[in-house]
């Protein structure tokens, strides 16, 4: 490689266009899929780099030269390794022109090969990073992806668009309140996605279609993740959720495609959002079940179904996979999005708990809660997960449907499974949670009602009386045992083994030890107050 780019110098310095092309032609033929150029040396990679941006500067030059100049460049660019000028201010803002990100009008031609370099380099660059995170690149992007009347931007164009915003907003945070704030964002991409896709009324998507609709909700994650999109205006929010409604409901073009959609939409939702938008995925419905969608309470639960649907799927993999542990991070998205809306709109917490959490009978309560292969057991499972943030995401999500609630936690899940998030929330003695919920009851039924005083709140299961392991025994053989238990729990103590442990005035575990150490003891009334004589 050395050898032919030394052989390249000699053609760039006669500056014969046609022998320019053909040296570049030849140079992206040959390394169109290479991903690293470490064994050409620095100087001779500088050198290079530096004749190709001369040749891009230079209007002598035609728009084929400056295409394959461009082409040359977003192969250079996939190496992160000694990226050199491309990373400098200059050549961006060269390739930023060429890519339409500047008020100076750019060859049509090379604009998404500008573009793709553009997306190598944020990728594989800080401080490209930095130097397209400035206020221009990201409006002309915005209002390039929403300007719906100019034919000449294709579908690569809006593509690579979305990508460059994408990872802009991922690895510079500070540009994230920047597209939202100054530049409508939230607006922009829900129009996009309802004017470019879902327009007119789309029943079905084609792959195109469902590139730009992922590359839309990615953007909409990294500028919505910590916003308060209450400050937004509500006939945005309210299209917002119109438009994630149909998204979860279009058809093709393969089961496969609209499984990947709905990961982006459960990664979106995860977001806290509105009231007034979450509510549009739960649209009024005066009609019975009809096209296999559910009608809760007079409202379609269409949406909230397929979400349930795609977490149960989620739960299968984790089921399948071999690495446990890995598996666990599979379900987290579409827990925590099921939770999100659950807190944000009533009515879908409601239909949930029903579905999730039905009712207990004296069957269901004849076996552990995570025995079984019910989307309950399945989720109970989890609270004791090895995985420590998933153990929390779903005993936060089973506890929202309780209506944070912590007796009617244990009662689905048992005090065993429910005692983390307890013991996490300062409940350890029940008391009640911090969510503002409505205050209806649970209406148990008439089974459970008959075997609840035989159900064992630690495993949430039905169990017969036991005899006393101490019947029989005298007092000095139960003495006995006092002792040599509580001789063991010393020895395990001093050992590090165990930490004895309570549940202190504010419901949070302490350790014995300290609790010890603050209490104060009463004086002691047969203690002599007189001073010896």
């Amino acid at each position: 490689m050395e050898e032919f780019v030394q052989s390249m110098f000699t053609v760039f310095d006669s500056r014969n266009e046609a022998q320019i092309c053909s040296k570049l032609q030849e140079f992206n033929k040959e390394n169109a899929q290479i991903f690293s150029f470490r064994p050409l040396k620095t100087e001779t990679k500088r050198k290079l780099i530096g004749d190709v941006l001369r040749c891009l500067e230079e209007a002598d030059y035609g728009n084929e030269c400056k295409c394959l100049c461009l082409e040359m460049v977003r192969i250079l660019s996939r190496d992160k390794y000694r990226l050199l000028q491309l990373q400098e201010e200059d050549g961006v803002n060269l390739i930023m022109k060429f890519a339409g990100l500047t008020n100076e009008t750019c060859i049509t031609d090379a604009l998404i090969e500008a573009q793709k370099c553009l997306c190598n380099l944020v990728y594989n660059s800080q401080t490209v990073q930095q130097i397209s995170s400035n206020g221009d690149c990201v409006q002309h992007i915005l209002m390039r992806v929403n300007n719906v009347n100019n034919s000449t931007l294709n579908h690569d164009t809006r593509y690579y668009d979305l990508r460059l915003l994408f990872l802009i907003t991922a690895f510079n945070p500070n540009t994230r309140s920047m597209a939202r704030l100054d530049y409508n964002a939230v607006r922009v991409l829900t129009s996009t996605l309802h004017d470019h896709i879902l327009q007119p009324d789309n029943t079905t998507i084609t792959s195109q279609q469902l590139q730009l609709a992922i590359e839309v909700l990615k953007c909409f994650f990294n500028v919505t993740i910590d916003a308060d999109l209450d400050e937004e205006n509500d006939q945005t929010l309210e299209l917002l959720g119109n438009v994630i409604q149909k998204l979860l409901l279009i058809k093709g073009p393969t089961d496969e495609d609209i499984h990947k959609l709905h990961g982006h939409i459960t990664n979106f939702l995860t977001v806290f959002l509105p009231k007034v938008c979450v509510k549009e995925l739960v649209p009024e419905s005066d009609e019975g079940a009809c096209g296999g969608a559910s009608i809760y309470m007079g409202h379609s639960m269409e949406c909230v179904d397929i979400l349930l649907k795609f977490m149960n799927k989620k739960l299968d993999e984790v089921q399948d996979n071999n690495n446990r542990i890995a598996g666990f991070e599979l379900i987290s998205p579409p827990i925590t999005a099921l939770c999100a809306i659950s807190k944000t709109e009533a009515i879908i917490r409601k239909y949930l708990k029903d579905v999730i959490l039905p009712p207990l009978t004296a069957t269901i309560c004849s076996q552990l809660p995570e025995e079984g292969d019910t989307t309950r057991n399945r989720l109970v499972r989890l609270m004791t997960s090895p995985n420590t943030n998933v153990k929390e995401i779903v005993a936060e999500f089973l506890f929202v449907l309780c209506k944070e609630n912590p007796g009617r936690l244990v009662k689905y899940t048992g005090y065993g499974n429910a005692a983390g998030l307890l013991a996490r929330r300062g409940l350890m003695t029940l008391g009640k949670g911090h969510g503002d919920y409505s205050s209806d009851e649970d209406s148990d039924t008439e089974t459970y009602t008959r075997v609840i005083d035989k159900i064992n709140p630690v495993t949430g299961r039905v169990e017969e009386n036991k005899p006393s392991p101490l019947e029989g025994m005298s007092e000095e053989q139960k003495e006995y045992e006092a002792h040599q238990l509580a001789q063991l729990c010393v020895k395990l103590s001093r050992e590090g083994i165990i930490k004895p442990m309570q549940v202190g005035p504010d419901g949070k575990m302490v350790s014995l030890e300290e609790s010890f150490s603050q209490m104060s003891l009463p004086p002691d009334p047969n203690a002599d107050s007189e001073e010896d004589t």
